[in-house]
């Protein structure tokens, strides 16, 4: 049962840094209106910080672990995430860029179809 109770308040942890970190990127989504939404914003940060700290303060000090364990984990676990990506991405476009050329008919994919967007890959 423990250790049930231990996996939960984890994902319980996770799902939290989740939802702190989005109330951070409030701050970037709503910059162009950030005079008059920075209420909402601190708001934000400070209601799912809250949340965290008291689940913190609430739990027992034998589970108390695993739920910090789970909100500071998201973060590495979340910037491995987007760097990977960023690879997977830069990955593509270098394969699409070695592609370009049509071996059959030696047109490129854009004088083929003009039309069809070329993609996020910069040249």
């Amino acid at each position: 049962m423990i250790i049930g109770g231990k996996i939960i308040l984890f994902l319980l942890g996770m799902c939290l840094a989740v939802q702190i970190l989005a109330a951070f990127y409030r701050i970037i989504d709503l910059w162009y209106t950030i005079r008059t939404a920075y209420p909402q914003v601190i708001r934000g940060i400070a209601i799912w910080g809250g949340v965290a700290f008291l689940t913190a303060a609430l739990i027992g000090d034998n589970l108390r672990n695993a739920f910090l364990w789970g909100l500071i984990f998201y973060i590495p676990f979340y910037l491995a995430n987007f760097f990977l990506f960023r690879l997977i991405v830069q990955y593509r476009c270098r394969i699409q860029g070695e592609k370009k050329i049509d071996p059959e008919t030696e047109w490129s994919a854009e004088e083929k179809n003009p039309d069809r967007p070329s993609g996020s890959c910069s040249e």
